[in-house]
């Protein structure tokens, strides 16, 4: 049941997130659109077979490769590789995350970046932790040196919770509880409450893992508070997984 909410919260609150776009007069609008159209579709529309929705990410980069190096290039390789691994398109996902590591290493772009190698630490989270660790590592240090704004300013602690949990997952539970009340403090301090019931109920859930029951139900009724917070779509299912963990 654990590996289930787990499972849950990861798809709620982590890396499997849409990449806000911008545009450039460097590049034609209507490039841009049709790329961003394809990838769109390709994500969103469930009722097309794998191999379409390939098709359409193929497309998408015949033009993206076309685009001169600047931080519209790295945007929408950050979406292209991200929308491949969804897929399980493994040879597409690694050459364009190696093709948005080397660009916006060269453009010095520390968000594009960063989301490069969170994107490898959810890649290798299941069958290698220790480089999900690594790549964890590398894109929280490239956040906090990014210069992010409101939009994604939760990124430093959403990788940070993913590195969490990796680490619970693996039996680290000191090192999960250290990263998880960074993760908290973090939030806290940027007043992101929307995402501090998955921290809570982690640190939870570490506690447990750990033998100490009172601190998981503590942390666990600390969590619920943050409900509220939530979009209304989500209370339901946290209210359900809290009451379920606290038991």
């Amino acid at each position: 049941m654990k590996f289930k909410i787990f499972l849950f919260l990861s798809f709620l609150y982590l890396n499997c997130t849409t990449k806000n776009k911008t545009t450039d007069s460097s590049f034609t609008t209507t490039n841009t659109d049709s790329t961003e159209i394809w990838i769109q579709t390709a994500r969103n529309n469930l009722s097309l077979s794998k191999s379409k929705r390939i098709q359409l990410l193929d497309k998408a980069n015949s033009i993206i490769n076309n685009y001169p190096d600047n931080t519209v290039k790295a945007i929408a390789l950050s979406n292209l590789s991200l929308n491949y691994g969804r897929l399980s398109d493994t040879t597409s996902f690694r050459k364009k995350n190696k093709q948005l590591i080397t660009l916006s290493n060269k453009l010095g772009d520390f968000k594009s970046h960063g989301e490069a190698h969170w994107d490898l630490g959810y890649y290798f989270r299941h069958n290698q932790p220790d480089s999900a660790i690594y790549h964890y590592k590398e894109a929280y240090n490239l956040f906090l040196k990014a210069d992010l704004d409101s939009a994604f300013i939760s990124y430093p602690g959403r990788v940070l919770y993913d590195m969490a949990l990796v680490k619970d997952n693996n039996k680290d539970y000191v090192g999960a509880e250290k990263d998880i009340v960074k993760v908290i403090k973090f939030y806290t301090e940027n007043n992101i409450t929307n995402r501090l019931f998955a921290a809570y109920n982690l640190l939870a859930i570490t506690q447990k893992d750990m033998g100490k029951y009172d601190k998981a139900l503590e942390y666990h009724k600390k969590a619920r508070e943050f409900i509220p917070f939530a979009r209304e779509s989500q209370k339901y299912t946290l209210n359900t997984t809290n009451i379920n963990n606290m038991a």
